[in-house]
Order: C-alpha cells, then sequence, then structure tokens
C-alpha cells in the first residue's frame, strides 16, 4: 500500500468522525489529509479539486461511512478513474444500502469495498476490523459510536453522555457557513479522537451552547409540523437531525418523523418500524431502513420560505411515502 494515504469520509455524524480518525490512529495520517463529505455533489467537488492533482503522484483513498446517491456518484467515479489512471488504489467502508448500479459503477472499480446494508456494524466497527485497529481506548471508542449510530442508549452514563456531546457538537459544526470551516472543525474532532480521548472541553462546550438552541428550535418545529396518517414532517433550521426526527414522532405518535432543514434543503428520515429507504431514494438520497435521508431543488419549493411552500413540499413528501412505505 502507498504511503500517502487519504480520506474521505461522512461529515454529519460521529461514525464518519470516528471510522476517519481510526484511520488517521492506524497510519499517523496529517489532518490535511482527511476530508469530510455530506451528499452534494458541490462537495464533492471541491474534494476532487483537492485530490485529484494528487492522485498523478499515486496515493491510496480510503472512503468511510459514505454510501452512494445519484448526486455524488459521478463525482466519485472520476475521482476514482483518476487515482486508478496513475496506479493508485481505492478502499470503500460503507454499511449503507447500496443498489446494483451503484456497486457496478463505484463499488466494483475499487480495489477494496465492504459495502451494503449492515444491521450489526457500523462504519467504525467495520474500519476497525478490516485494518486490525485496536487497543484498550480504540474498542471503548468504537462501542459508543456503535451505539450512537444505531441510536442504542448503552446502560453507561458516560458512553452516553459522550454520544449526546458528539451528536450536538457535529450538528452544530454543520451549521458553520463555508465547507472550510466544516472541514476544519471536524478534523479537530479527529485530532481529539486520535490522541486517545473520547472528547476534549472544547467539544463539550460546543455541545453545551448548541443544546438550549437545538430545543427551542425543535419546540418551533413542532408547532408548525405537518401531521398526516402514518407520517409527520417538519420545518426548521438547523436541528440535530436524530432529535428533530424522533421529537416529531414523540409529538404527533406517529411511526414516521422527516426533518427538512429549511437553510439547506437536506432531509431527514427517522422510522420506528417501517423501511424508508424507497422515500429517500425517490428524493435522490440513501441510508438505513429506519435512517436515511435526503436533498431537495430548494428553487423548486420557493427556497422554503413561505408556508405554501412548505406545504407543498410535505404534501408531496406524503404522496411518496404512501407508496413506497409499507405500513402494515
Amino acid at each position: 500500500m502507498t504511503e500517502r494515504i487519504f480520506v474521505i469520509s461522512h461529515a454529519t455524524d460521529i461514525d464518519g468522525v470516528g471510522s476517519a480518525s481510526l484511520m488517521r490512529i492506524k497510519y499517523g495520517l496529517p489532518k490535511d489529509h482527511i476530508f469530510f463529505a455530506d451528499y452534494s455533489a458541490e462537495t464533492i467537488r471541491k474534494i476532487s479539486e483537492a485530490l485529484i492533482p494528487e492522485a498523478a503522484k499515486g496515493i491510496t483513498l480510503m472512503v468511510s461511512d459514505l454510501g452512494m446517491s445519484p448526486a455524488i456518484m459521478p463525482g466519485f467515479i472520476r475521482l476514482i478513474s483518476a487515482i486508478r489512471k496513475h496506479n493508485g488504489r481505492v478502499m470503500w467502508f460503507d454499511h449503507h444500502q447500496w443498489t446494483a448500479e451503484q456497486i457496478n459503477n463505484v463499488a466494483s472499480k475499487c480495489d477494496f469495498a465492504t459495502v451494503g446494508e449492515n444491521k450489526s456494524h457500523c462504519a467504525t466497527e467495520i474500519v476497525s476490523r478490516e485494518l486490525g485497529i485496536t487497543s484498550q481506548f480504540v474498542d471503548k471508542f468504537v462501542r459508543m459510536v456503535h451505539y450512537s449510530d444505531f441510536n442504542i442508549r448503552p446502560k453507561d452514563q458516560k458512553t452516553y453522555e459522550a454520544i449526546g456531546i458528539y451528536a450536538l457538537s457535529i450538528a452544530k459544526i454543520n451549521t458553520y457557513n463555508s465547507y472550510g470551516k466544516i472541514n476544519s472543525a471536524l478534523r479537530k474532532l479527529t485530532e481529539t479522537i486520535k490522541n486517545g480521548k473520547m472528547y476534549d472541553a472544547d467539544t463539550k462546550r460546543m455541545a453545551k451552547e448548541f443544546e438550549k438552541i437545538n430545543n427551542e428550535r425543535s419546540k418551533r418545529m413542532i408547532k408548525s409540523a405537518y401531521e398526516y396518517g402514518n407520517i409527520v414532517v417538519g420545518f426548521e433550521k438547523d436541528i440535530q437531525k436524530t432529535k428533530a426526527c424522533m421529537d416529531l414522532i414523540a409529538h404527533a405518535k406517529k411511526r414516521v418523523g422527516i426533518y427538512i432543514n429549511v437553510r439547506n434543503g437536506r432531509g431527514h428520515i427517522r422510522s420506528i418500524g417501517p423501511d424508508c429507504t424507497n422515500l429517500a431514494r425517490h428524493f435522490g438520497g440513501n441510508g438505513h431502513p429506519r435512517a436515511c435521508g435526503f436533498s431537495i431543488n430548494m428553487q423548486k419549493y420557493g427556497f422554503l420560505k413561505k408556508r405554501e411552500d412548505r406545504e407543498r413540499l410535505a404534501k408531496e413528501i406524503e404522496s411518496v411515502a404512501s407508496k413506497t412505505i409499507r405500513f402494515q
């Protein structure tokens, strides 16, 4: 394996940050070799602009906790082709659902790929297992990420607190107004984990600052939510995605909660039973059966500034949900 290793990982939760952190521990990577991505074509374009010149020198790219969607597939195909052209390598560690087309066009072009729905292991666990990364701290950290990613409450209170701190701090980081700021802040989190700390004082402070704002926005979202037969749809800016969806479900007593971030048009779905991946895929997204997401064309819905535009989108989501989700 080439010594010039770069990493692309998921930007919006501790599984993405955690799996990238383990790679830093394993290979001693500098933080500027880590890039964090969402599911937007623009983000992948920015990362490719940085990595394609490096690819000409020969690199190994490791991708973790990123599934595949129509928006990002063309960008990744170009990036992988550029790396392979110069005898580089690509390794992909994921646990989200992939279609046959995505496997054929992306995963099959990698030198190593663990992809597809995994109900037992998150990406951080897969990276730990496949790359042989283990220690007393790593094993404890990986267990925490597992609980977080599968939305399981651990018995240990300190582990539970760590999950909350990361959920809130990473949500806050993803509200920053530029990719550079988001990437820099997430890289800093990997530095803390690389140094063997579950989290540091700055991460805890950031989470505490965001918690009050998060709760206020959630209450406001609930008041104007749209309730249908089995789903509830809420609109607000920058709420921690799992909390937003689960607050909607608890308030409306529905089985599926859908939160739309009005700042960037990203939709987040959480379910307490039914498989919602087909709903996410209809809007160009992907994910797990009970936790998935998508992005909407903001311009199509007037940038969600007016109530009638939000209602129009909510009704469209309900219409698609009624056709794609089995509620029996």
